[in-house]
This record gives C-alpha cells, structure tokens and sequence, in this order.
C-alpha cells in the first residue's frame, strides 16, 4: 500500500509542475507580446531597449515563480512519502 501511495504522490508532483510549466510558460509569452507591442509604440530606441529589459525581468520571474512551484511540490510528495513510512513503522508493517 505504501508503494501505491508513492506512486499517487509522484503522480500529483508531476502534474502539479506540469501546470507550472504551463504557467511559466504563459507568463513568458505574455511577455513577448507585450515586449513587441511597446516596442511598436516606441518612439525613441530608449524605450525599445526598456520593453526589452521588462521583457527580460518577467520572463525571469516566470521561471523564478516555477521553479519555487517544483520545489513545493517536491517538498509535498517527500511529506507524504514519510508519513507513510512512519505509518508503516508504527503499524508494525501494515498500512
């Protein structure tokens, strides 16, 4: 049973940072329209090289953001993984 739970931890971690990905991934395209939008409305190279840097900033924020969610979701699928364990231990081998 405790291997079934593992298995079910594993599972729900790698969902969890499949949706991260996606997130991250949303969030960094986000930029890049954005980042092409101002720079069209830009007037001076200036502005065009400052929609470059927000365009940097948050796309680095983006995977700041996901990798902080796959760290979290590791650190859950370990916490249940002990609890198991220690169920096991104290149950005398019977979950």
């Amino acid at each position: 049973m405790q291997s079934a739970k593992n298995v079910a931890a594993s599972a729900k971690e790698t969902a969890a940072n499949v949706a991260a990905s996606a997130v991250s991934g949303k969030e960094k395209a986000k930029a890049t329209v954005q980042e092409k939008a101002e720079k069209a409305r830009a007037n001076s190279p200036g502005e065009k090289s400052l929609a470059t840097e927000m365009k940097h900033e948050k796309k680095r924020e983006a995977e700041e953001h996901k990798q902080e969610a796959q760290e979290y979701n590791a650190a859950n699928k370990n916490a249940v993984k002990e609890a198991a364990q220690h169920k096991q231990e104290t149950d005398g081998g019977a979950i």
